[in-house]
């Protein structure tokens, strides 16, 4: 195969780069990667591709065929797929391990799929499939619109990433959702320029960031494509370059002056964007922006903190966070008259250290009692996502154990994990008779019972009844009433 000569150098860097992503990732956190763990297996002969080129009525592009035939094919185990973008790769000629013999006849139809197709153009072209009425035509359609298509590799939801075959994008990658969203290019050239910017996005670490997907967006790092927006010569150009950005987990200084250049500035829409960005992945550039407003009237306070919430992704608690918008933020706590916008301080403050979640504390007796929630999540969560770090907090999660609110124990329950002792044993045994001959309901479960079973398997105990025998407690005879 002489036409893979041209892929030599860059095979052999996949082959350096794959054992790297494996190191980078060793838990397995980038999307899907806990399928396949970065392992293929072995290559294919040419000869079987060959064969599956005459079986399907035209050649494999030429930079997938060099990857399966010197790289790896599949995953390690036969049926699974293989190291790869999202669940990983399918072996050669499979769909999630099955032959893909419901998809052969329209492999070597000519592709109609093009870049930058229009969400409303999608919908009429699905619309002109017709309806399974006459299911003859509407199959005949659907191989039509999705003919030369071979799928590479799933994304979870009914969509897939696949090799174009035909047509003028022939060797690229698309995602397909089938149903609804219109297709999406990736931007690379071939399967080998895709698979090896997956690797270093892995490398890199930017694909355990909860950013856009992989493939979806414009490639480069964040100097190169702050450089594509001030090239850009339309507004679509210069938005795929800011959303491209967001997949980027740091940002050179230059870059972060630049979005701090544009958040101050007229246009609105992409103001409104860079400082989105500077929230996300260079907070410090957006206290320099939201400055006026954090240190404003209480209108202008409350709503700084929610637009970081929402910007920041506060709600999945992974903000890194600013000192300095933290610090202004527990100085003005006490100017918060509504729950939701305690919501949003609460979560900035607990993106910190112990010493700013303390100023969290008073606000679990706040007489409003949205606040009061919002004060007892956010401590609860900080406890529970940093174990030995969570007994400064102790008495008040003890506190919240032994309440008669029932939402300040389930916060509790949270808090508590990972705290050994007599007194929180005590207090485990206390919700666990005060639940005792408390039915179950959807509520209950999620928010009492389960987090209590944690609780007390963390401890070393088999369950419930072996807990409550421990320390001479009835209270289990209603439990097994109970969960009948």
């Amino acid at each position: 195969m002489d036409d893979l000569e041209p892929f030599s150098e860059q095979i052999e860097r996949i082959k350096v780069k794959l054992p790297q992503a494996r190191a980078a990732d060793p838990a397995c956190l980038v999307f899907g990667s806990k399928q396949h763990r970065y392992e293929l297996g072995p290559p294919v002969a040419a000869d079987t591709v060959t064969a599956f080129d005459a079986r399907i009525g035209i050649t494999l592009p030429a930079a997938y065929t060099a990857f399966v035939t010197q790289v790896g094919n599949g995953g390690a185990r036969s049926g699974e797929a293989g190291a790869g973008p999202f669940y990983g790769l399918f072996a050669l000629g499979t769909d999630d391990g099955k032959l893909i013999e419901r998809f052969e006849h329209r492999l070597a139809n000519p592709s109609p799929l093009r870049p930058g197709i229009e969400y409303e153009a999608w919908q009429e072209t699905l619309r002109d499939l017709g309806n399974r009425t006459d299911e003859a035509a509407y199959l005949a359609n659907r191989d039509r619109l999705f003919g030369g298509l071979l799928p590479l590799g799933h994304q979870g939801c009914g969509i897939y990433y696949e090799l174009v075959l035909t047509g003028p994008h022939a060797g690229r990658i698309v995602n397909i959702d089938p149903d609804d969203q219109p297709p999406v290019f990736a931007h690379e050239a071939n399967f080998l320029d895709y698979y090896e910017r997956w690797l270093d996005e892995v490398i890199a670490g930017e694909l355990q960031r909860n950013g856009p997907p992989f493939g979806y967006t414009l490639p480069g790092d964040d100097k190169a494509l702050m450089a594509q927006f001030d090239r850009a010569s339309d507004r679509q150009a210069q938005f795929q370059a800011l959303h491209a950005l967001s997949a980027r987990g740091a940002f050179a200084p230059s870059t972060t002056t630049r979005l701090v250049e544009l958040a101050r500035g007229e246009d609105k829409e992409i103001a409104y964007r860079a400082l989105d960005l500077l929230i996300d992945v260079a907070p410090a550039g957006a206290y320099e922006v939201l400055e006026p407003d954090l240190t404003g009237s209480p209108e202008q306070f409350c709503a700084a903190v929610k637009r970081i919430y929402e910007a920041g992704r506060l709600y999945n608690g992974t903000w890194g966070g600013d000192t300095r918008i933290r610090q202004v933020v527990i100085r003005r706590l006490g100017v918060i008259d509504d729950p939701l916008s305690f919501l949003c301080a609460s979560s900035i403050v607990a993106s910190g250290p112990a010493e700013d979640v303390a100023a969290l504390e008073p606000y679990c007796d706040h007489t409003d009692p949205g606040i009061q929630t919002y004060a007892w999540a956010a401590l609860s969560r900080w406890c529970a996502n940093h174990p030995g770090g969570q007994g400064r907090f102790e008495a008040r999660l003890l506190a919240g154990l032994g309440s008669d609110n029932a939402s300040e124990i389930s916060h509790a329950l949270q808090g508590v994990s990972g705290l050994r002792g007599a007194a929180i044993e005590a207090g485990l045994l206390g919700v666990l008779e005060s639940y005792a001959g408390v039915k179950r309901d959807g509520w209950s479960e999620g928010r009492i019972h389960d987090p209590l079973d944690a609780r007390i398997a963390e401890l070393g105990y088999s369950g419930r009844r072996a807990f409550a025998r421990a320390h001479k407690s009835n209270a289990y005879r209603f439990w097994e009433f109970w969960k009948r």
